[in-house]
């Protein structure tokens, strides 16, 4: 979790670094956070590092947890204090489990703004698969997801973001995304890719498995690479994990637009 790298000592300079800023820019004012939220494996962390770029906002690497596990209070003043510091005017924070913690979220912050990024539940599971070898729980997890965000369709504060938009899309997806968060768009937001990030892991190489301890190293190479079209992972499925998917999710699948024609 990302605020438990800051040392007693760590915290004492950025508290310092905090009052001097505030001295020297007595009138800098933070908007609200931003969350970016979704089932796993749907497109939050390349959501997240697209909007990384932008000027105004300051992203919190990883994902804290800070609604699920962590000291939600103590960890946004903390958020607050680095963004001021960093000259931006909002933090942006992504773990995918903060869709069950809403309520939650929008206690704290009344006027946060979240972003729910929404994937065919049938790359959702692939992906899943890849990585946990169960199909059942990546189906789930997406149609849990679904089910949690349908009581906030419509809220002001919220934006649904659809995967596939802004992978064949993203100019136009970010700009509508600008739009929703009172933000100008900025070029620059596309080639987030040539500044090297360290999100999940200290190395930027892929590694030899999505499994395991190799799960961070390559979650941190993709963040590293150009936008690449990940759709359609769902068609090197079996036949029966085919079948499978379309017992769980098939009502679910055609209510978002996919998985239309049966034939799949």
């Amino acid at each position: 979790m990302f605020p438990r790298k800051f040392s007693f000592a760590s915290r004492v300079v950025l508290e310092l670094r905090y009052w001097l800023t505030i001295a020297r820019y007595p009138t800098r004012k933070l908007g609200p956070p931003i969350f970016v939220v979704g089932a796993p494996h749907s497109g939050t962390s390349i959501t997240t590092v697209l909007l990384s770029e932008h000027s105004a906002l300051y992203t919190i690497p990883g994902e804290t947890r800070m609604f699920t596990s962590g000291n939600p209070q103590f960890q946004a003043r903390l958020f607050d204090k680095l963004t001021f510091c960093a000259g931006r005017t909002r933090w942006l924070e992504k773990t995918p489990e903060h869709l069950m913690a809403l309520s939650a979220v929008f206690r704290l912050h009344p006027r946060a703004q979240v972003l729910i990024v929404l994937r065919d539940g049938r790359d959702v599971a692939a992906s899943l698969f890849a990585r946990t070898g169960d199909l059942d729980a990546g189906i789930n997890a997406w149609l849990e997801a679904n089910r949690q965000s349908e009581s906030y369709i419509g809220d002001p504060r919220v934006l649904r973001v659809k995967y596939e938009d802004l992978v064949t899309e993203p100019e136009n997806t970010l700009k509508s995304i600008c739009l929703f968060l009172g933000l100008a768009f900025e070029v620059r937001m596309l080639e987030y890719y040539k500044k090297p990030r360290r999100y999940y892991a200290n190395v930027i190489h892929k590694p030899p498995s999505v499994t395991g301890q190799d799960h961070g190293t390559y979650r941190n190479w993709q963040i590293n690479q150009p936008i690449f079209d990940g759709r359609g992972r769902w068609k090197k499925m079996s036949d029966e994990q085919k079948i499978r998917t379309k017992e769980l999710a098939a009502p679910e699948l055609k209510k978002y637009g996919y998985g239309v024609n049966e034939e799949w």
